[in-house]
């Protein structure tokens, strides 16, 4: 059997649908045996970044595996920020990387290339990947095929590269190495109600909630402990935005209430998340009056917070086990609420668009199964500071890498559920992977795009002004005239000088593009100052 053929096979029988990729020399083997497969789609994009970005984002949506193609050498190298963005968002992914002939590979240290295009792509991507697999041999494609989507899918979950010579595709072989994974031993006992006696407790909800699939345990927990929960980014959207627990976010951009919620609690029970920086601020500084228990199932995050009480486990296991009373208190949820109508979050400016007004009709006029996608940088925390999720909404960003132009090609890949999608970027990040409304006019999607046009990069602008008195060198630029790069596309595109033409933008089940005029010195507020603890967020 032909290997290309036979890993279209195996694709299929891992419940793959789509592979997102871009031809090239080094992968069309593997390109048509997929493309003829019965049960797989093969969705060509213009530029593998844009495919890599795709396939992140279906897999965040659908919990699948994400499956990426591209071909050897410079395609290869353009995957870099996507498999970054699934390493470090923990999202699972294959990547296929063609390579050069075997008989064309360099095989001395002192020799920077042997074959046309050839770059060594396990080394370049073995810090951000899993683990980096070169499928050398025909009679290795089996186990090396068993044991990327096993090691891709267990533990905390992340991308797995394979690379893939053009003549190992073309091969023919019958021979198969079998593969058999280690078995990972549970978890030992979970007594965690001794440690849940407080008087101001916290429940910290992450998107490890999702990665683990256990969105309604979680909540049956929660619902049962009866605390105020605080969501992550990457899990603001596992409880709507008027639930009783819900009381919103917290971290550098707020808002107010959470942080100061954090600040004065006396336990803290943080489920599925890391607590990073951007959520703690400096960290010696964070929960400084808590008792901080932390349940994840990296133990490496977990060794960060050494005073803390850890259980490095998968969250199934632990919310299966974990015995609990149910308990609340009126006052400390009162006090909770005062903080929210005390600190709004936004400036209250007076502009005709500014991005909290907008972005919160916008908001209300959204629909329960939406799927939000958004870009990085101010645009990101307009979104996570002003959204109120509404029931069976999901909110999907590339959290940690964050790169600018993620949301397109990141709207294309969560399109391909069926479900309506409203894509929300900037200028500057709409402009990264702009060629992708190629691929959208292609597909017959339900993509709503909406890019806040503040002619620059906002939040270098507050970061310039922050730090360096206000000098906006090459974050500044005049408008991009997206209407007419649109309509090249074949896409209708609209500036939005009222807002009445949100009416017209989510109706039609098409694809739409929205400019919406933002002022250039509109800010991310509350956003942490330098040096500043949570508490002291303005």
């Amino acid at each position: 059997m032909k290997i290309s053929d036979y890993i279209a096979e195996f694709l299929a029988s891992q419940g793959v649908e789509y592979v997102f990729g871009l031809t090239g020399a080094h992968a069309l083997h593997l390109i048509d045996s997929i493309s003829r497969h019965p049960k797989l789609r093969f969705i060509p994009f213009c530029h593998e970044q844009g495919a890599v970005f795709a396939a992140d984002a279906y897999a965040r949506v659908t919990g699948k595996v994400g499956v990426v193609l591209s071909t050897s050498g410079p395609g290869a190298v353009n995957l870099i920020s996507g498999a970054c963005s699934a390493y470090f968002d923990s999202v699972p992914m294959v990547i296929f990387t063609g390579q050069v002939a075997t008989s064309h590979l360099q095989t001395s240290p002192n020799l920077r290339q042997l074959g046309f295009q050839e770059t060594p792509i396990l080394a370049i991507f073995g810090p951000i990947v899993k683990k980096a697999i070169g499928l050398y041999y025909p009679k290795d494609t089996n186990f090396w095929l068993e044991e990327a989507f096993h090691i891709a899918t267990e533990g905390r979950k992340g991308p797995v590269l394979i690379d893939l010579p053009d003549d190992v595709q073309r091969a023919e072989t019958d021979e198969m190495e079998a593969y058999c994974p280690e078995v990972t031993l549970p978890y030992g006992d979970i007594d965690i109600a001794p440690l849940l006696v407080a008087q101001r407790p916290i429940v910290i909800l992450g998107a490890g909630i999702h990665q683990a699939d256990v969105e309604i345990e979680a909540i049956r927990f929660v619902e049962a402990l009866g605390w105020p929960v605080l969501l992550s980014w990457g899990g603001m959207d596992l409880l709507p935005y008027g639930h009783p627990l819900n009381m919103g976010g917290f971290g550098i951009c707020g808002p107010r209430a959470g942080n100061m919620a954090v600040q004065n609690a006396d336990l803290i029970l943080s489920l599925g998340c890391r607590l990073n920086m951007q959520m703690t601020g400096p960290i010696k500084d964070f929960a400084s009056n808590a008792k901080i228990v932390m349940v994840d199932i990296d133990e490496n995050e977990l060794a960060r917070f050494p005073d803390a009480k850890v259980f490095p486990c998968d969250l199934n296991q632990f919310l299966s086990h974990a015995d609990i009373k149910a308990s609340s208190d009126f006052n400390w949820f009162e006090q909770i609420r005062r903080w929210r109508r005390q600190y709004p979050v936004g400036p209250g400016t007076q502009n005709e668009i500014d991005p909290y007004k907008f972005l919160g009709q916008l908001s209300d006029m959204s629909q329960e199964g939406d799927i939000i996608v958004t870009d990085a940088g101010a645009t990101l925390a307009w979104v996570m500071q002003t959204w109120k999720v509404k029931k069976g909404q999901r909110i999907i960003s590339s959290w940690n890498h964050s790169p600018m132009g993620w949301a397109l090609p990141g709207a294309i890949g969560a399109g391909l559920t069926g479900r309506r999608i409203i894509c929300i970027t900037g200028d500057g990040a709409f402009q990264m992977n702009i060629q992708e409304l190629a691929t959208l006019a292609r597909l017959d999607l339900n993509v709503k795009v909406f890019v806040l046009d503040n002619r620059g990069y906002g939040i270098i602008r507050q970061t310039q002004d922050t730090w360096l008195e206000g000098r906006h060198f090459a974050s500044e630029f005049e408008g991009i005239g997206i209407e007419g790069l649109t309509n090249v596309y074949g896409i209708n595109a609209y500036r939005m000088d009222e807002h009445v033409f949100l009416d017209r933008m989510l109706n039609p089940n098409e694809s739409w593009i929205g400019i919406v005029p933002i002022a250039p010195d509109a800010r991310i507020v509350p956003k942490l100052g330098k040096g500043q603890k949570l508490e002291e967020i303005t």
